[in-house]
């Protein structure tokens, strides 16, 4: 809030990190087997970070709040736009098929683009989740004001959090819409210059686990640092 400044920073899960209880493997599976607080004990370990709040949304949650805000404007690619509105007839959505170049996409159609990976790979799928987000902040400028205190009210029916309708409020009297949005994502190949994205031996993985696994593999210290540097405002 003193900033004004809200930074948006995606860790991939497919990142291989150190999982209490487990061979080191992705980082998604921490909330899949411990849900948000351990996913956040497993990012404060291993980015050596200290975070004690969070928010946690599921996709169609994702969905209803985009659709409060009354969609998003996001620009797609030709092959972008196949896969949104292949989605959308496989559930059967009944919205008008999108087209390459700039769209209002409703909720059902948000998700669609921010799931796409087959065309590219994870690190462009967070891009188009941080697509989602800024467009969201964007439709959210041009609601009147009176309509925050409703918003958040969804917001927070939507999702698990450690905030409170107070916190919430605070957060909406500064004015977050207004905010610069800056996105980040690690690893990222222009900092992460030991960067591996492949598939490793993880023989000790478990049974849960696959013994090869597609992972991203990289120093942490270095990207803890970095993490910090773009918290404090000192890194790119």
């Amino acid at each position: 809030k003193t900033r004004k400044t809200m930074k948006v920073i995606s860790l991939l899960r497919d990142s291989r990190v150190d999982i209490e209880g487990h061979a080191p493997t992705k980082l998604g599976y921490a909330y899949k087997w411990g849900g948000s607080v351990f996913a956040v004990r497993t990012i404060n370990r291993n980015f050596l970070t200290d975070f004690n709040q969070f928010s946690t949304m599921n996709f169609e949650n994702v969905a209803a709040i985009v659709d409060t805000v009354g969609g998003v404007d996001i620009e797609l690619t030709l092959e972008e736009a196949v896969r949104v509105n292949r989605y959308s007839h496989d559930i059967e959505h009944d919205a008008p098929d999108v087209t390459e170049g700039w769209n209002r996409l409703n909720g059902a159609q948000a998700v669609a683009y921010a799931r796409i990976r087959d065309i590219d790979s994870e690190y462009y799928r967070a891009g188009r989740q941080q697509a989602v987000i800024e467009a969201m902040f964007s439709a959210i400028k041009n609601m009147p004001v009176k309509n925050y205190i409703a918003l958040a009210h969804e917001v927070l029916g939507s999702m698990e959090t450690t905030l409170t309708i107070g916190d919430m409020m605070s957060i909406i009297a500064s004015g977050p819409a207004s905010y610069e949005l800056i996105r980040y994502t690690i690893p990222d190949e222009n900092f992460e210059t030991d960067l591996f994205g492949g598939w490793v031996d993880n023989p000790d993985g478990g049974p849960e686990e696959d013994p090869v696994q597609w992972l991203w593999v990289y120093d942490l210290d270095a990207a803890s640092e970095r993490l910090k540097n773009i918290i404090s405002g000192g890194a790119n």
